[in-house]
């Protein structure tokens, strides 16, 4: 029953904890399976840029601190399919993808496996800004995620925690708001494999400190703090 009164439903598995102040996704399959499903035949979702496919062999490193930091590269998605005049409200959640975690080796110069995951925190949905509005706004440009910050430690505000050494993923989540009150706004979650990462305090893989990595890292430490100073 405290559940009940501590969280405001969205959709069957989307609330915002309103101890907390954030959006959460309740992640077991008795609520995933209830959930009324966006038809996902009519709606397609395109990861814009090259960047991540770029990184994503080397693997990405996702850095985050306890004080937070920014996430790199954007996550910039062009959705089309969304009905025009109904109300969606967008959110990105960062889903883990192993039970286990990781430590770079230099030795083999790769990542290696240290062992069973920490537990996750409760799953946080970070919102975008613009949420909610019409079909037909979300898909004339591209959705773009630039302000999400990564921590490693419980902060306030629309920070999403992570543990170091694992590993996630990107999905976009979709909920499309119901006129009839009786009935459960549907929702639909879109999976990028390509924005694995694993979460890491600072940079460990040597290549992105090399030719491949240069462009990238002179952006993410020299370029973005002067436009976001």
């Amino acid at each position: 029953m405290s559940e009940a009164r501590n969280l405001r439903r969205l959709c069957s598995h989307a609330f915002i904890n309103e101890e907390t102040n954030k959006w959460v996704c309740r992640t077991d399959t008795k609520t995933q399976d209830s959930c009324n499903t966006i038809d996902a035949e009519n709606v397609t979702a395109v990861l814009e840029g090259d960047l991540w496919k770029q990184l994503y062999p080397l693997p990405n490193e996702m850095v985050a601190k306890p004080q937070g930091r920014r996430m790199f590269p954007n996550f910039n998605v062009r959705v089309s399919g969304l009905l025009p005049m109904l109300y969606y409200h967008i959110f990105m959640r960062v889903l883990p993808i192993s039970d286990r975690k990781y430590h770079y080796s230099r030795l083999s110069q790769r990542w290696v496996d240290a062992g069973p995951a920490d537990e996750e925190s409760e799953c946080v949905l970070y919102y975008h800004p613009d949420t909610p509005c019409q079909g037909l706004a979300w898909t004339r440009k591209p959705i773009s995620f630039k302000t999400p910050k990564f921590t490693t430690s419980k902060r306030e505000g629309n920070m999403i925690e992570v543990r170091e050494g694992q590993q996630y993923v990107l999905a976009l989540h979709i909920v499309e708001m119901s006129d009839e009150t009786d009935k459960p706004n549907k929702c639909l979650e879109l999976v990028f494999d390509d924005t694995k990462f694993v979460a890491v305090n600072s940079h460990q893989n040597e290549v992105m400190f090399g030719p491949q990595g240069a462009i990238t890292l002179y952006y993410y430490f020299v370029i973005i703090p002067l436009l976001t100073c």
